[in-house]
């Protein structure tokens, strides 16, 4: 009996180096991710979340303000607020918030 436990403990000793080594690979190798450059974002996402209509008011005047200085402008809130959001015409997109399905609508939009 004492024999196996010390050859189970090896055995799991030895699978352990491994599996360490080939999570520290796969980390360490990381191709290098591009520089970030604030002038080449011409797309704007915001999240309101909270279904909030005063908070979705000071939003509209960021969303606005935005626009004008170029940006296209989609924002992802809930149903109350959408229905706010519907006339703008300076907000390109109003994504509605649905929790198991969000991402999906989100990833499409190329934030």
């Amino acid at each position: 009996m004492r024999i196996l436990k010390q050859l189970t403990r090896k055995k799991n000793a030895f699978f352990r180096g491994i599996k360490f080594n080939v999570i520290n690979y796969r980390y360490r190798n990381k191709p290098a991710r591009k520089a970030f450059d604030p002038a080449a974002v011409r797309r704007v996402l915001l999240l309101r979340l909270d279904d909030k209509v005063g908070d979705m008011v000071v939003t509209t005047g960021c969303a606005r303000i935005l626009a004008e200085r170029g940006y296209q402008v989609s924002v992802l809130t809930g149903p109350i607020c959408s229905e706010i959001l519907a006339g703008s015409e300076f907000i390109q997109q109003v994504y509605l918030y649905r929790p198991p399905h969000v991402l999906k609508y989100v990833a499409g939009g190329g934030f």
